[in-house]
């Protein structure tokens, strides 16, 4: 379909039958309809495809060729489907034609004539593709393999997008929710779920609580519910709101935490050469997990006794925090579940 209905073009002698009807512009231009381009002109018009939608630009001689089979514009793309609709359109007489003068082609010719094309059809495609079958060349043949492939692949995403949208259907019958993993059957087996104060889950790991309080629903994260359920702290983000850390304290802390870090990393191999062996907090022998991977949950590591957060809280020196008398071995998995508390407050689980 032709979408371009008027263009603008200079003076010139092939216009001559109808340039008079058209008034020109300051820039001695001429905006004229298409239909009365000559059919050679080279003048740019937009097209659209008549079977995907697709716009092209191109010479108005190109695009009356494009029409002139089946009376549509088709792009490269379609060019297949216009084929087959032409055909589809042609009558029965001109298909008898068609194939006649197909026939006749092969008549006019002797045996020898058409034995001489079927040898050089074969030459060529030994020299194009090294044997007289192209399927039986090595091109043919990875053409054949990558077409499976591509056949296998749209085969399986097929069938992944309908196994996902089963699930989904499922889900929503059984739990009321296309995500299992999001619907209140799965988070009552959780910790949080369980709290006799959990209504539902929202998004983005957050949850709506009952405040025994009050009796008002609030919006909690799971991180701030684990934080404060381990501490046994008020969970109602309401009556308790979350404190925003003091930047100028955060940055101070951070300070003391790297010296201390730095002074303890200096003692850290006096501290493994004096050690016996054992878990300071459980008493469990884990010299031999030494030899584990560093993130592994049983590799030992150097703990603080006092933590560094009380050392910076109660104003204790760097030093006397990574001394030696201060720091032990103990499994990683402690260390995490010890996090900030002191020797005194940890109780081993």
């Amino acid at each position: 379909m032709l979408l371009t209905k008027t263009v603008k073009v200079k003076y010139n002698h092939k216009y001559k039958s109808f340039i008079d009807k058209y008034k020109a512009d300051e820039n001695g231009l001429y905006e004229i309809d298409v239909k009365d381009l000559p059919n050679g002109s080279t003048v740019k018009v937009l097209a659209k495809c008549d079977f995907c939608g697709s716009e092209h630009q191109l010479n108005y001689s190109m695009y009356l060729k494009n029409i002139k089979s089946c009376n549509c514009y088709s792009c490269v793309k379609c060019r297949g489907k216009k084929i087959s609709k032409g055909r589809l359109n042609q009558s029965d007489e001109s298909k008898k034609k068609w194939l006649e003068n197909i026939q006749n082609c092969w008549k006019n010719k002797s045996e020898s004539e058409i034995q001489e094309m079927v040898n050089q059809v074969k030459n060529t495609k030994k020299e194009r593709y090294g044997n007289e079958n192209y399927n039986n060349s090595k091109k043919g043949f990875k053409h054949t393999i990558e077409t499976i492939d591509k056949i296998k692949k749209s085969i399986e995403e097929r069938d992944k997008e309908l196994s996902n949208r089963k699930m989904k259907e499922t889900c929503l019958i059984k739990y009321k929710s296309e995500n299992y993993s999001k619907s209140t059957n799965f988070f009552s087996e959780t910790k949080i779920g369980s709290h006799q104060n959990w209504l539902r889950y929202i998004d983005n790991h957050e949850h709506v609580f009952l405040c025994t309080k009050c009796n008002h629903e609030f919006i909690i994260s799971a991180n701030v519910f684990n934080s404060r359920y381990n501490n046994n702290r008020e969970l109602c983000t309401i009556c308790n709101p979350i404190k925003k850390a003091n930047p100028i304290k955060l940055t101070e802390y951070k300070k003391y935490h790297k010296k201390v870090m730095k002074i303890s990393r200096k003692v850290r191999n006096i501290v493994f050469e004096n050690w016996d062996g054992y878990d300071y907090y459980d008493n469990e022998y884990i010299r031999d997990f030494k030899n584990l991977d560093c993130y592994n949950e049983k590799y030992p590591t150097i703990d603080h006794k006092i933590s560094i957060l009380y050392g910076f809280l109660n104003d204790i020196d760097e030093e006397i925090i990574a001394d030696i008398i201060n720091l032990c071995v103990t499994k990683r998995k402690i260390n995490s579940v010890k996090n900030k508390k002191c020797e005194k407050d940890f109780k081993l689980i």
